[in-house]
């Protein structure tokens, strides 16, 4: 079967599993870093998505029966690990705004998700807002759209301003030195020559929002020793690398890059992008506009 052949297949087969007892609806789906052709299932103001591509995907790896399995339990455990809210507080910004919480994502590649929620730029990254939920299996979360903030009748400085500060009590930041970390896991001893931190949040969950957090700057350049370069190891993460004259922006760049191309997922990557901090200054900008600066 190609690839429209089986989406009808299986959406006729997951119909009449249904039976009617659901709403199914079809769109494109927008994530962080990711776009799907999806079948939503939908009952009492829950639904659940089912990637029409990648369950085609399982369909050439393995078997039709084995695509429509997956489908049917990502449906059962999806409505059975639906997040725990009551849907009028989720329109009732004084109640939310206590859960909400920021991510940042590359802009380059999530252009077609952007248009349909707030953000707020830094250099070549956005930062966007979620809302903190809870289900059974731990955290879950709400992408706010533009629909949902029209529906909570805030503005976008609100919006971000609340976010910025809940998000550091939701998630609080933690820099580690690289080695320390590196010897913890591994049981050995990593020490290096160069200090480098790595920064990230506590669940070590889309940690690489901490740039965005108020006095990140600050505390980093305070373990660099002052000026350093950020490196987006991943959305997860971010190191920091001091500006000492031992490492050249050419060079992080190049390996940004080669870390992107053969290490991280593309889901879990930020960009390929070095910023750099300039403590006196109180200026990050792109790697590149610092030379640009510097030389001029």
């Amino acid at each position: 079967m190609n690839y429209n052949e089986f989406k009808t297949k299986l959406i006729d087969d997951l119909e009449n599993k249904l039976n009617n007892e659901f709403d199914i609806s079809f769109n494109k789906i927008y994530k962080i870093n990711e776009s799907y052709d999806a079948m939503t299932i939908s009952k009492d103001n829950i639904g659940v998505n089912i990637n029409l591509n990648k369950q085609y995907r399982m369909y050439l790896d393995n078997s039709y029966d084995y695509a429509y399995q997956s489908a049917i339990h990502i449906i059962e455990e999806g409505f059975r690990n639906k997040p725990n809210i009551d849907m009028k507080e989720l329109y009732d910004y004084n109640v939310m705004k206590n859960k909400l919480f920021i991510e940042i994502i590359s802009i380059k590649s999530n252009t077609d998700l952007l248009e349909s929620v707030p953000y707020k730029q830094i250099e070549d990254m956005a930062i966007v807002y979620r809302f903190l939920l809870n289900n059974d299996n731990g955290r879950a979360s709400i992408l706010i759209t533009n629909q949902i903030l029209h529906t909570l009748n805030i503005d976008e400085n609100t919006l971000h301003n609340d976010a910025i500060k809940n998000a550091q009590i939701i998630n609080p930041m933690i820099i580690n030195d690289l080695s320390e970390v590196l010897s913890e896991m591994m049981n050995e001893d990593y020490s290096t020559k160069e200090r480098i931190f790595i920064a990230s949040v506590a669940d070590k969950i889309h940690g690489a929002c901490v740039i965005a957090y108020k006095g990140f700057m600050e505390q980093a350049s305070l373990k660099a020793g002052g000026d350093f370069y950020l490196l987006p190891s991943s959305i997860h993460e971010v190191l920091i690398v001091p500006d000492n004259g031992h490492f050249r922006l050419e060079d992080l760049q190049v390996m940004v890059k080669e870390v992107n191309e053969n290490e991280v997922d593309e889901i879990d990557q930020l960009t390929d992008s070095v910023y750099h901090y300039d403590h006196k200054e109180q200026l990050f900008e792109l790697g590149d506009k610092y030379l640009q600066r510097l030389n001029t």
